[in-house]
């Protein structure tokens, strides 16, 4: 059962407009320290503890802030709505396929450094965090275990330094590292709150903590920008996500935790070797066919357009997972529109040549339309991806002399352009080769494409040994 605890201020604890559900997560249990007691999953959550850890009072309209605050330490989602926590696990799980222990640890209007070592409401969460681990491991032994961030806007309202917060966040996460053995310190970058350069101030931190400090992850950044979208916000709360809001930061968010929970150090080594156009920090180190069977899963989740259209992704792994999910979608026009959606994000070869959507096959005659645009775009990976899909789908049956003409007449200065040139007049030297010959005898190729076309070709068992001493003999000299 792994563990994840959710910490933060008021968007954290919960302050939407209405319960939107409340149905039960499978294979997820949230703790309360109160009655110490694992609990189905569902909203609402959290529970509102006192500073000498007794029961407390849940904030309803008319509640006084300024009392609710002084008196408790960790606070239930306000008025019994929705929270982003149940939406995160049903993501989180569809990922990891296991079970979930979620620990609720959040209060409205707390600074950073009110989380620190030797706060209040540090020695609540670790307190809390404890008994859940405690009573968890009495029936199975609790495995990776995350820390959930969404919190800032506290911090800047007083004015933090960017410098400032990363240090005491860098303390908080050491602390929980050693207390309770956190694994991740995942972070839901902060929305806009002050609407000046103080917000970009703690946006700043959190990003910089994810890409330079080991441990950090940015789960999601989308926060910032749902604010022009009034449906993601609470109507009556200025500056709090509404349940529809929550949900789709949960469910983006979550899915990205998956990821980190399934890493392979190892792995993560090997692909940044394979892969130089990608920055090595920003691989997780998923295994290609766990991240297969995630998507197989995760495709069918309502509301996975969240993880889709929470686009740029931080991480390369975020890309393949998405690549894979689109490659799962079974109407072809929707399928079609989340891969134009995601083409112009494409940075690697891996990511490019791995978004091969089933539904495609079936779908010849929209699918032709598309190529051709894509085959003339500016974005050498959406090029790549167009040749590869004529390579896919038109060398067989559906096989036209036009087709590779028009890859022909393709020039580039992108070695991974060329590299599928190639590779495309390769397999249809195997496939259709007398049509194919004429293209390569006539030199309608650049040189380098030309011979790097043949010396794929030669390594084809479809072609005789007649073939390929042709083909040597038309090599060009460089």
């Amino acid at each position: 059962m792994d563990v994840i605890i959710f910490g933060g201020q008021s968007n954290m604890q919960g302050q939407s407009e209405r319960l939107s559900e409340h149905e039960t997560v499978g294979s997820a249990w949230e703790y309360k320290m109160l009655s110490d007691e694992l609990v189905p999953l569902r909203n609402p959550v959290g529970e509102d503890i006192t500073y000498e850890g007794g029961a407390g009072y849940t904030f309803y309209e008319g509640t006084d802030p300024a009392e609710w605050l002084r008196r408790h330490a960790l606070g239930a989602a306000c008025y019994g709505h929705t929270n982003l926590v149940p939406a995160f696990c049903r993501s989180y799980l569809a990922g990891t396929q296991g079970s979930v222990l979620a620990v609720h640890a959040a209060k409205g209007s707390t600074t950073a450094a009110e989380w620190l070592p030797g706060t209040p409401g540090y020695e609540m969460l670790k307190r809390k965090t404890l008994c859940a681990l405690r009573r968890a491991s009495e029936t199975e032994q609790p495995g990776y275990v995350s820390f959930v961030w969404l919190q800032g806007e506290s911090d800047a309202i007083e004015g933090k330094t960017k410098a400032k917060y990363k240090t005491e966040l860098i303390e908080l996460f050491a602390a929980l590292r050693r207390d309770i053995g956190v694994n991740t310190f995942g972070i839901i970058r902060v929305g806009r709150f002050t609407n000046d350069d103080r917000d970009l101030e703690i946006m700043a931190a959190q990003d910089e903590l994810c890409r330079e400090e080991s441990g950090f992850a940015m789960l999601t950044d989308m926060a910032a920008s749902m604010g022009t979208d009034p449906e993601n916000m609470n109507p009556f709360v200025g500056g709090h996500f509404s349940a529809k809001g929550l949900e789709r930061l949960g469910k983006a968010a979550g899915a990205t935790l998956a990821l980190f929970a399934r890493r392979d150090d190892t792995y993560r080594e090997f692909q940044g070797k394979l892969i130089p156009t990608v920055d090595p920090r920003s691989i997780i180190g998923v295994r290609t066919p766990e991240l297969r069977a995630m998507a197989k899963v995760l495709a069918r989740q309502e509301h996975i357009d969240a993880f889709l259209h929470a686009l740029p992704h931080r991480y390369f792994d975020e890309y393949q997972l998405h690549a894979f999910i689109v490659g799962e979608l079974k109407d072809i026009d929707a399928c079609l529109a989340e891969t134009e959606h995601l083409l112009p994000y494409v940075n690697n070869w891996a990511t490019c040549d791995q978004l091969s959507p089933k539904i495609f096959a079936k779908h010849p005659d929209k699918l032709l339309p598309r190529i051709r645009e894509w085959l003339v775009s500016d974005a050498p990976y959406t090029v790549r991806f167009g040749i590869g899909m004529l390579m896919e789908h038109f060398l067989d049956d559906r096989f036209d002399p036009a087709y590779p003409a028009e890859v022909a007449a393709l020039r580039s200065d992108e070695y991974y352009v060329n590299m599928m040139i190639a590779w495309y007049f390769a397999t249809a030297l195997a496939k259709q080769y007398d049509a194919v010959l004429p293209f390569i005898e006539h030199r309608a190729l650049a040189t380098w494409t030309h011979n790097k076309a043949i010396q794929k070709a030669l390594e084809s068992r479809r072609l005789t040994d007649g073939q390929k001493e042709y083909l040597k003999r038309i090599r060009i000299s460089p």
